[in-house]
């Protein structure tokens, strides 16, 4: 049991709670408004991997399963293009509160928040946070999972494993490398000779009861198809050379790492607190500091490993829910050597850090397109573009758009501006679009859609022959509003004429 630091059910300062609280603010307000009035649409994951599947509802998709796209749905049906912007600083600031009970294990609580405040020079909670996606949504499961089992462990708290349970049961529904943690977590009780004396509680077994209650009916959908999801993350991980292409993978992901720290590491530089003299972690932590390691490094190491023995390549983004813990060690390493003087100068640093990253976020989305002279993502005008192919589809067929097929972005920006919210048949291909078949075609249509020379054109079209016969559309053009400039973009359509209209969108 743990004696020092106090208990974290002891009241922290005032002065630490608020400035956790302003913290918490200054994500959830800037991070959700600047993006929201500053993009002309929605991210590419919350419009491809979000939307687009999230509104058919589901029990899992063939990339993922299917916790991310419900929500990211659900938000966008309450608060439109602003609720999975919130959503995204909602699991950020989630993060946030439960490091900060984890940190409290360690650390006094104006420590503690310090720890948590130098999270925000780490790249994945900053920049990309506006991306709703299954790697941000990991990020507060993996933050409350590391903290319960800390409860388990330095509390002897048996009561959190059914917590810890349904955590792991929802960072299942939304991404399967959630399982890494359940798996360090075995390896810490039997490493500390600690795993048959839970297994004497009842609590780990109601535990693994409510993860698998949570789980079933994924586990059920996803053994009817053939572990489609499973598939994907072999091809999605595959490398092109087998192990030495893995290898110089994982290099990249170690590096990649490392590299999302640098504001972090540059306000600990100009500070001063860079020096070796400065590191050393406290004797009355040192006993736990094991844990510590496990929670923070393992995940990554863990993901190295699995890639070197599978062959196969790692993603930089698979980091983002991995490093929640960042901020504890370094504090814990600094040891005496942060003062309250120096702790003052870190939090200015950081605050002046993080108004910096989201004042250089807001320009670059504003005028990004003209220094590059690319569109990003966000600058596409999605709802310019399905006004237009909803009065080119209803001009055409006197009904409603409410099937749209093509690649799953620009399909998928129709399908969320769409006057009807149509759904998205992706390539064509129903076996990655159950909900679309045959029957559902010959009564609604279907409007396709690509960019004029894409070369996948034909192979969507082919798909959509074996439906019924694709009528060539035309084109239509679009200009880049932030940067007219830019060469407009075209976009071609076929169509799939519909030989009845549904008159009740309720059937959708």
């Amino acid at each position: 049991m743990r004696t020092t630091p106090p208990k974290s059910s002891h009241a922290a300062p005032d002065n630490s709670l608020g400035i956790l609280s302003w913290l918490i603010f200054l994500q959830l307000s800037l991070w959700s408004v600047i993006p929201f009035l500053t993009s002309d649409t929605l991210p590419l994951d919350v419009i491809r991997e979000g939307l687009s599947w999230g509104q058919e509802w589901q029990a899992g998709y063939h990339k993922h399963p299917p916790l991310v796209s419900w929500a990211a749905n659900f938000a966008y049906e309450r608060l439109g293009d602003f609720g999975p912007y919130l959503l995204s600083q909602i699991c950020i600031v989630v993060t946030y509160i439960c490091t900060f009970k984890t940190a409290r294990f360690y650390l006094p609580p104006e420590k503690a928040v310090l720890a948590v405040v130098m999270l925000t020079g780490i790249y994945y909670f900053s920049w990309p946070t506006p991306e709703f996606n299954h790697n941000v949504a990991q990020m507060p499961i993996w933050a409350l999972i590391i903290f319960l089992f800390h409860k388990v462990i330095l509390d002897q708290d048996q009561r959190a494993w059914l917590p810890i349970g349904g955590a792991i049961g929802l960072g299942i529904l939304i991404k399967y490398s959630s399982l890494i943690l359940p798996f360090l977590m075995l390896v810490y009780l039997i490493f500390r000779n600690r795993f048959f004396t839970v297994l004497r509680s009842p609590y780990p077994y109601l535990g693994i009861v409510i993860a698998l209650l949570i789980t079933h009916q994924h586990v059920m959908w996803l053994i009817s198809n053939n572990f489609i999801t499973l598939t994907y993350l072999g091809d999605r991980g595959a490398a092109t050379s087998g192990h030495a292409a893995a290898a110089i993978a994982a290099a990249k992901f170690v590096l990649a790492q490392l590299a999302d720290h640098l504001p972090l590491l540059i306000i600990l530089g100009l500070c001063g607190l860079l020096k070796p003299r400065c590191w050393a972690a406290p004797q009355s932590v040192k006993p736990r500091f094991d844990l510590l390691l496990l929670c923070g490094v393992g995940p990554c190491l863990i993901a190295v490993m699995v890639a070197l023995i599978a062959g196969i390549s790692l993603r930089d983004m698979w980091g983002a829910p991995m490093w929640s813990l960042s901020g504890i060690m370094v504090m814990l390493l600094l040891g005496d050597a942060l003062d309250r003087t120096k702790t003052a100068v870190l939090l200015r640093a950081f605050l002046v850090m993080f108004v910096v990253i989201v004042s250089l976020f807001a320009i670059a989305n504003l005028f990004g397109s003209r220094v590059t002279g690319k569109p990003l993502r966000t600058d596409w005008p999605a709802a310019t573009i399905a006004a237009r192919f909803d009065r080119v589809w209803e001009t055409a067929t006197a009904c409603p758009l409410t099937v749209v097929a093509g690649e799953n972005w620009l399909a998928g920006l129709v399908s969320a501006k769409g006057q009807h919210r149509p759904s998205v048949w992706i390539n064509g291909d129903s076996a990655i679009s159950p909900w679309i078949d045959t029957q559902r075609i010959d009564a609604s249509g279907a409007l396709a859609l690509w960019i004029d020379g894409d070369s996948q054109k034909q192979g969507l079209l082919d798909r959509l022959e074996a439906f019924g016969p694709v009528i060539d559309g035309g084109a239509e053009s679009f200009i880049w509003e932030k940067n007219q400039s830019i060469t407009p973009l075209v976009i071609r359509w076929a169509m799939i004429k519909p030989t009845a209209c549904r008159q009740s969108m309720s059937q959708k």
